[in-house]
């Protein structure tokens, strides 16, 4: 079984960054370590990084 920190390890997650998101949005931390891996893993691809950047100018 692996643990949050095993978890976070993997994912190069701050133990803050989940503690964050679990308090934002109200779930556990390994919940909000997924939710944080995933939302990472989305916003890799160049599609996202230009929207982002479009984003910025407005």
């Amino acid at each position: 079984m692996l643990t949050l920190r095993d978890f976070l390890d993997y994912c190069d997650l701050t133990e803050a960054e989940v503690a964050t998101i679990s308090r934002s949005e109200s779930v556990p931390p390994i919940i909000a370590a997924q939710l944080a891996h995933l939302l990472k893993q989305s916003c890799s691809n160049d599609a996202c990084l230009v929207a982002r950047h479009s984003d910025q100018r407005a």
